[in-house]
């Protein structure tokens, strides 16, 4: 039945359902940061953004290195490639426009990372796990039961 108003009278019927709208682009792109966690980290002069990595981006991490123990070399290229998901710029800059020789973002971003001062990874590391505890704890059982 539908729904009939009248200024004078009220309404009269069943409501109407309302429009049903396709999700935008925008909503979807809502829905999938949804949890994920930015943050600056600043050592030195440089600002170095980085965000929490996403659920496939971890399972392909934990897939290439899927031993129990890890040697120093698997350990490194380990966090090389972490680093690299995570860093999204540097001063403003995509971590990979500073590549001398472009090629595909992630090995330019490894690259990168790999010829910093061992300080420079160890801290962001450090900042890397502090935003990931974050992202990991921010929704407790009673968030996430309402």
């Amino acid at each position: 039945m539908t729904e009939l108003r009248h200024k004078v009278l009220g309404t009269v019927g069943a409501p109407m359902e309302p429009e049903t709208k396709p999700m935008l682009d925008t909503d979807l792109q809502s829905l999938i940061e949804l949890g994920c966690i930015k943050d600056t980290v600043e050592i030195d002069s440089f600002r170095f953004t980085m965000r929490s990595l996403g659920a496939t981006e971890r399972i392909e991490l934990s897939k290439e290195f899927n031993k129990e123990k890890l040697t120093e070399e698997e350990q490194f290229n380990f966090n090389i490639k972490l680093l690299a998901l995570a860093i999204e710029s540097v001063n403003g800059k995509p971590l990979e426009s500073l590549h001398p020789n472009p090629q595909d973002p992630l090995s330019a971003k490894m690259e990168i990372i790999s010829a910093l001062q061992t300080p420079v990874v160890g801290k962001l590391l450090q900042s890397y796990i502090a935003i990931i505890e974050r992202c990991d704890g921010q929704f407790g059982v009673e968030q996430v039961k309402n």
